[in-house]
């Protein structure tokens, strides 16, 4: 079956709900599903919805990110263990341009978050 759009919904709850049952990771699959269950349905869940401890099993591997408009910039909050061993790096604090300095960020870590920011739509 198609996913269809539901125009009395935010776009991201339809992406959300045709993502779900085409994901090969439990980890992501169990992400995405908590996403749908906070889900306003008329707007984006805002950061005071969204409580990691709500996901325990997730939360090594989440990375919270406060996001700055006007320039756009992303600085880390919460950085789950297996990301921070993966960077090899302190991460909470510092901002993902300085930690994506050198990679090609316009189409890579950097751009996605810009997109998901201006179309409000998950990545």
């Amino acid at each position: 079956m198609a996913c269809q759009p539901d125009d009395r919904q935010h776009p991201s709850m339809d992406a959300l709900r045709c993502l779900e049952p085409v994901v090969r990771s439990p980890m992501i699959r169990a992400f995405v599903g908590h996403l749908l269950r906070i889900h306003p349905r008329h707007r984006l869940p805002l950061r005071r919805e969204f409580d990691p401890i709500d996901v325990p099993r997730l939360l090594s591997n989440l990375a919270l990110v406060r996001v700055f408009h006007d320039p756009i910039g992303f600085e880390y909050r919460v950085v789950g263990d297996r990301i921070r061993q993966a960077v090899g790096e302190p991460m909470v604090g510092q901002r993902l341009e300085r930690l994506a300095a050198g990679s090609d960020a316009a189409n890579g870590p950097i751009g996605d978050r810009i997109t998901s920011v201006n179309t409000e739509m998950p990545i």
